[in-house]
């Protein structure tokens, strides 16, 4: 089984997420930045591209992704952190980290 890294995990969840719970929202850049699930969905597409190479972080996209969902109602913070910190901490106890 093909182990994936944290970003690409959380990624995939997000992606799946919004499938499911919004499925009228297209991916869409926004060139100024925006907080739109439009804008977001087309970061998580982007960020899933092999070739991807993020001008910040992973960390950091991945962040406004958060947030852009937080805002509409998609994702509970406390949540949220126990759930990101749980992919984290099983794949530093793996030693993959």
């Amino acid at each position: 089984m093909e182990k994936k890294e944290p970003h690409l995990i959380l990624i995939d969840r997000y992606l799946e997420t919004l499938k499911r719970v919004r499925p009228d929202v297209f991916p869409k850049k926004n060139k100024e930045g925006s907080l739109d699930l439009s804008h977001s969905l087309w970061m998580l597409n982007k960020m899933k591209e092999p070739d991807f190479v993020p001008l910040t972080s992973y960390s950091a996209w991945i962040t406004w992704v958060q947030a852009s969902f937080y805002l509409h109602g998609l994702i509970n913070i406390r949540n949220e952190k126990s759930q990101t910190r749980d992919i984290f901490k099983h794949r530093i106890e793996q030693g993959e980290l």
